[in-house]
């Protein structure tokens, strides 16, 4: 099982299968915190992909 350390970027090279070819796709995760062990962590998925959410107006998370 990987060492997390608070603050470091982890590539996970086998994050999800890709839907139309079944390849493992990589995705990068921040982790945001780890226990004293440093066996479990607290974690943030980026993505460059669209989220849902509306970009006009910047921050808007629902109807108003």
């Amino acid at each position: 099982m990987p060492r997390f350390q608070a603050n470091t970027l982890w590539r996970d090279a086998h994050y999800y299968r890709h839907p139309e070819t079944g390849a493992f796709m990589p995705k990068y995760v921040l982790i945001l915190a780890a226990s004293l062990d440093a066996e479990d962590a607290v974690t943030a998925v980026l993505t460059s992909k669209p989220n849902g959410l509306r970009e006009s107006p910047p921050c808007q998370l629902g109807e108003a």
